[in-house]
């Protein structure tokens, strides 16, 4: 199953591009290819290391303060949902482009 992503949107496109599978598209093997502003596909070959590039890109915009999914604690400087997140309620609202 392709994942087409851009650099910048992530989240946006990874959510937008999963809420399009069924059950079975769910539980196959998903191959990242990252696409340009312009929708076409970036030069490179998932052997691991697009989708290793992905989820480090996805694991840093996720826990962005800019997001507000999550916030730290001062002592420990630990991660944990951020029970204000709902503060803005379009927070979580996915704006999927058509990258196709």
């Amino acid at each position: 199953m392709p994942l087409r992503i851009r650099r910048s949107h992530v989240v946006e496109d990874t959510l937008g591009e999963l809420g399009r599978l069924d059950a079975q598209g769910m539980k196959s093997t998903f191959t990242v290819f990252f696409v340009n502003e312009f929708g076409e596909q970036e030069a490179g070959i998932d052997q691991s290391g697009l989708t290793k590039e992905f989820l480090e890109e996805a694991c840093v915009q996720i826990f962005s303060p800019d997001l507000v999914l999550f916030s730290r604690t001062e002592e420990s400087g630990r991660m944990y949902p951020n029970p204000l997140s709902a503060i803005n309620p379009e927070h979580l609202q996915v704006q999927a482009p058509h990258l196709y």
